[in-house]
């Protein structure tokens, strides 16, 4: 099983980041930082290559606080079902995207988390 895992950082250019980790033959894909007008574009090709099963933290989020509210999520996408799975608590749900892949050797849970360090000396 091939598990890749990359922050975007809230890069728009899918089509290249797409065939970047298509080319790696993955079975599942964690991304961090995608920005929803990428999302789209960046699903189509992912599925296109395979990865015909995606939730993002923006589908899985049952109430956030509009206030905290991130302008980019975690995505996750796999060969495989996914389920969504218990979530995370964190202020901002998209933040975070938890599923349950259906994998051949059994359930397989994945946990997807983009934060936002805080402000000033740590």
């Amino acid at each position: 099983m091939r598990i890749i895992t990359w922050n975007i950082n809230k890069r728009r250019d899918f089509e290249r980041q797409a065939q970047a980790l298509l080319e790696m033959d993955p079975d599942i894909v964690v991304l961090q930082e995608v920005v929803a007008r990428a999302w789209t574009g960046l699903r189509q090709q992912l599925l296109a290559g395979g990865l015909v099963h995606s939730q993002s933290g923006w589908d899985l989020a049952t109430a956030s606080d509009a206030s905290r509210r991130l302008v980019s999520f975690v995505a996750v996408a796999s060969r495989w079902p996914l389920l969504p799975a218990r979530g995370a608590r964190v202020p901002a749900q998209e933040a975070v995207a938890c599923v349950a892949v259906e994998a051949p050797a059994g359930l397989l849970d994945v946990i997807g988390v983009t934060f936002r360090p805080p402000r000033g000396p740590m």
